[in-house]
């Protein structure tokens, strides 16, 4: 009989009560962060593919908000391949990042090391050996970015001696302190790993829309309040810079291709981009609609990149004033206190985004490929519930687990104890049937004694 079954033939006074119904008005836990409270009380927002599209776009670190303009002022388009990679990535390529989402849900992965891993039998030293290379090309970037926010304010504040700085004293250092503890408080309060950060999505999609509106507003009040629009700017730098040739003479060779390239690997290998992409994937919907608003959002940045590096040419040219901070250096000659603050924040985002997002995934993959591992060798995570398991668990008599395993098949039923009723009679071999007899009949009987 089935469990339904013997359910159906129960009273109701047997059968346990049911659960209790929770409340609708119940009161959600208070956590800290509003994207996790919303996704536990109401789930996953409708918004959520423009959310993950937007998160997308940490992709848009400082080294874009800043370095592009002062790349395209001093190297000419070479600046588009790091908008041009990602954009022929989610165009072309898009079934290889939708297959790799659907096998990251199949094996449950949690890292980039943990997805090469899973390609080859969940290779433990395979997991670890990524997780590293991961670790030492991560920290130089995220070494960068807290470099460009240092600058930024040393530029802000008219700081020149800033190789000098004692420890506390460097606006990095706090700035990293405050990172760290962002980075805690929304990628590590849960013991899942397998769990999706709501809160984490939220403020890097929040961060990505700030640089998007900092670098649009700067781009249209210097083309359009402190110039008379594209064609006199533009008219400007052709009649006195060197950036129209630059322009005109680019003739996209190798190494144009070469960095077009990595910037497409860089969608699907940087771990950052692999976390938000694969990991904090939960709907195949949003990475459809991804596909087509993270390129809009590239190309919004993008339009405004070579307007800006002329006009910086055409205002500090002759100052000294190196070309990625040519972003900075307009707002603050515009004179407006608002534009120059809303760029610096544009900027601190880009960067603080990027810094976040990599050390939560570079901290998942070395603390589940190389930290616990290692502890669980090392017998230091063995709670005492298991030892006092082990110590209450008595071995087996070696006299009865020597029997046991010498004891041929055909014998199992001779070695049942005494209490139980012997099997009905089966049809056996004549050795099996006399080894049985042998075995029941007592010792008096088989040698003649009475």
């Amino acid at each position: 009989m089935s469990y339904l079954d013997r359910y159906k033939s129960t009273t109701a006074a047997d059968r346990p009560p049911p659960p209790p119904t929770p409340s609708t008005n119940a009161t959600p836990p208070p956590t800290p962060q509003y994207g996790d409270r919303r996704a536990r009380t109401h789930g996953a927002s409708r918004r959520r593919p423009i959310i993950y599209s937007l998160a997308l776009a940490i992709y848009c670190t400082s080294w874009t908000f800043y370095g592009a303009v002062g790349q395209a002022a001093t190297a000419g388009w070479s600046f588009a391949s790091i908008f041009v990679g990602p954009i022929l990535t989610f165009l072309l390529f898009w079934p290889v990042l939708a297959k790799m989402i659907r096998v990251a849900k199949h094996q449950n992965v949690t890292s980039i090391a943990d997805f090469i891993a899973s390609r080859y039998g969940k290779t433990q030293s395979l997991a670890a050996f990524a997780s590293l290379v991961a670790l030492v090309g991560t920290l130089p970037y995220i070494a960068l970015q807290l470099k460009a926010v240092s600058t930024t304010f040393s530029v802000l504040t008219d700081a020149s001696d800033v190789t000098h700085t004692p420890l506390f004293g460097d606006t990095a250092f706090y700035v990293a302190v405050v990172m760290a503890i962002f980075a805690i408080l929304f990628g590590t309060r849960h013991t899942d790993a397998t769990e999706h950060h709501e809160g984490l999505i939220h403020a890097v999609a929040f961060e990505s829309l700030v640089k998007l509106l900092a670098f649009v507003v700067l781009g249209a009040f210097v083309t359009w309040g402190m110039f008379d629009g594209l064609g006199e700017l533009m008219g400007h730098a052709e009649s006195q810079l060197e950036l129209q040739r630059q322009l005109a003479n680019q003739d996209f060779g190798q190494s144009f291709w070469a960095q077009t390239l990595l910037a497409m690997l860089a969608i699907l290998c940087l771990p950052r981009q692999f976390h938000v992409a694969v990991v904090e994937n939960i709907h195949p919907d949003d990475a459809t609609k991804a596909r087509w608003l993270f390129p809009l959002y590239l190309l919004a940045i993008a339009f405004f990149v070579v307007p800006l590096a002329a006009a910086g040419l055409l205002l500090f040219s002759e100052s000294g004033v190196e070309p990625d901070t040519y972003v900075l250096a307009l707002s603050m000659a515009s004179g407006q206190q608002w534009l120059t603050l809303l760029t610096f924040i544009g900027g601190f985002s880009a960067a603080t985004g990027m810094v976040i997002v990599a050390a939560v995934a570079v901290s998942i993959m070395i603390s589940n490929e190389i930290v616990i591992p290692a502890l669980f060798r090392l017998r230091w995570l063995y709670t005492v519930s298991d030892q006092q398991l082990r110590a209450a668990t008595p071995p087996a008599p070696p006299f009865a687990a020597a029997c046991a395993a010498r004891a041929p098949p055909a014998s199992a039923a001779c070695r049942l104890p005494r209490s139980s009723p012997l099997p009905p009679p089966t049809r056996t071999s004549s050795t099996s049937a006399g080894r049985c007899r042998r075995a029941t009949t007592p010792s008096s009987h088989r040698t003649g004694t009475t």
